[in-house]
């Protein structure tokens, strides 16, 4: 593998490629480069759709969320395996690229209309684009009936805390980051969320 940055692609490269990185035998960067590498060869449709999905995957799980996003404008959501739509999504909320996240939600729910997943990162896109009310109707629909799933309540919970943030209510706002944090030791965004209301709200130590 460590090699690999100048092989030529075939599938059993990239399924060795993908086994070391999730084995921790290589880092992000090096998946990356070898991965952009790739794509900046001739490449068949499929093989092409599997490197830019699995490039957009490790750039997002690695927090380069601006690298994500432009892997993503390259390539294009609609051309990216379903895998890649969630890390794709969540990088451009991060990078404030209301554009692209509101594409890849729109190929999402294209796809998987019946699907939760997608519908989570609508109600975050509409929050980004000021659509609080459209935003608000989809976390109702999404809590009947409650979600019994942790990762599910824990989005709820924190579409919870950023709609309450939007309605200027600090107080409900901290209780829903709380109660997610509970539910989900550890997070940065949970406690950062946190933080900053408690600091607002005139609480912290």
């Amino acid at each position: 593998i460590g090699q690999s940055a100048t092989s030529s692609y075939d599938a059993s490269r990239h399924d060795a490629l993908i086994v070391a990185r999730r084995e921790g035998r290589i880092d992000a960067t090096e998946a990356l480069n070898q991965l952009t590498a790739w794509l900046a060869s001739p490449l068949d449709d499929d093989a092409r759709r599997r490197v830019a999905s699995d490039a957009v995957a490790i750039a997002s799980a690695d927090g380069r969320y601006a690298q994500a996003v432009a892997l993503g404008r390259q390539a294009t959501p609609a051309k990216l395996a379903d895998y890649a739509l969630a890390p794709l999504a969540l990088a451009a909320r991060r990078a404030h690229d209301s554009g692209l996240q509101g594409e890849v939600v729109s190929v999402w729910r294209a796809r998987q209309p019946d699907a939760r997943e997608p519908r989570v990162h609508e109600a975050w896109w509409r929050i980004e684009s000021g659509d609080i009310a459209g935003a608000k109707a989809l976390y109702r629909a999404l809590s009947q009936p409650a979600p019994t799933r942790v990762d599910d309540r824990v989005a709820l919970l924190e579409l919870r805390g950023a709609l309450a943030r939007a309605d200027k209510d600090l107080l409900q706002a901290l209780g829903a980051y709380t109660e997610a944090g509970a539910l989900r030791p550890g997070p940065l965004d949970l406690r950062r969320g946190a933080d900053f209301l408690l600091s607002a709200t005139g609480a912290a130590s």
